[in-house]
């Protein structure tokens, strides 16, 4: 990271997003997944709305940036709703975990597409990163007997596609106001999923002050902040550095789903958290 405010924003979005996954996985016991994701995505909407207008920067007008703002915001849909899907059959712990194999996603793309020519430092911290994830799963499988395997096929995919967002939007779009492109993407996931939730699910809204305290959490903090900084973090610092650093976020999330939701904590994952933050220290070497 090039400073100490760049590295306390990233150190707030991993909290906030390793915070995620208990809350979430909590959330779906009131409604439907496809039904929240239209739900949180408009509440993050509204949040973000305003301040779109006191930037006053809208969207550039150029197809090309259009086009491109579509296809990420496509691609956002595509990576976020298999999160929710899946965590209807899985832990919140083995759902972050399995879901932040992003980085190496990151690594492979960026090489590709960027003409990102990491040094070998950066290569073995990424993959002992990713083992420490790897790890993570092995604790989270012994620890909950069968997993479902169709989720673990919804969370790669969402990591997937969620590693194309980062890419193409530090490729492409990087000159846009990450304000804008964040509501834009709140408003298209509640245009292309709204009638995907009614023909599936039908018309749900629960009526709980829990429900409504845990939507606004995430909409407001997870999607509308977080996703912001996050955004803004990708446009200054190296796209393989902000990734591998995401680490930590199953991290949170297995230590919270213990806390929270009494999933158990064995010596397996308390391994793969010490091969994470040795991963992270070698990917911020100089």
């Amino acid at each position: 990271m090039k400073n100490l405010r760049n590295w306390l924003v990233l150190v707030f979005v991993v909290f906030i997003w390793g915070s995620n996954w208990p809350i979430m996985k909590t959330s779906l016991t009131f409604v439907g997944p496809l039904s929240f994701a239209v739900q949180r995505a408009t509440v993050s909407f509204l949040a973000l709305l305003p301040f779109v207008f006191i930037a006053r920067k809208g969207l550039p007008r150029d197809r090309s940036t259009i086009t491109n703002l579509l296809i990420l915001a496509l691609a956002n849909i595509v990576a976020v709703v298999p999160q929710y899907i899946a965590l209807l059959y899985e832990t919140s712990g083995i759902s972050a975990v399995l879901n932040y194999t992003q980085p190496l996603f990151v690594f492979c793309l960026s090489v590709l597409f960027l003409g990102g020519k990491p040094s070998r430092v950066r290569l073995v911290g990424s993959l002992t990163g990713f083992l420490g994830v790897a790890v993570l799963s092995l604790g989270e499988v012994r620890s909950f007997g069968e997993i479902a395997w169709y989720a673990i096929a919804l969370l790669i995919t969402g990591a997937f596609f969620w590693a194309v967002t980062i890419v193409y939007y530090k490729k492409k779009l990087t000159h846009v106001n990450p304000t804008s492109i964040n509501a834009l993407q709140q408003a298209m996931s509640v245009i292309v999923v709204t009638p995907i939730a009614l023909r599936i699910e039908g018309p749900s809204l629960p009526l709980s002050l829990s429900y409504a305290l845990m939507l606004l959490y995430l909409a407001v903090f997870g999607s509308a902040i977080a996703q912001n900084l996050w955004l803004w973090l990708l446009k200054e610092e190296d796209v393989t550095v902000v990734a591998s650093s995401s680490f930590l976020i199953p991290l949170i999330a297995v230590v919270l789903g213990w806390l929270i939701l009494g999933e158990r904590l064995t010596i397996v994952p308390i391994v793969g958290m010490i091969l994470i933050l040795s991963g992270i220290y070698l990917v911020h070497r100089p």
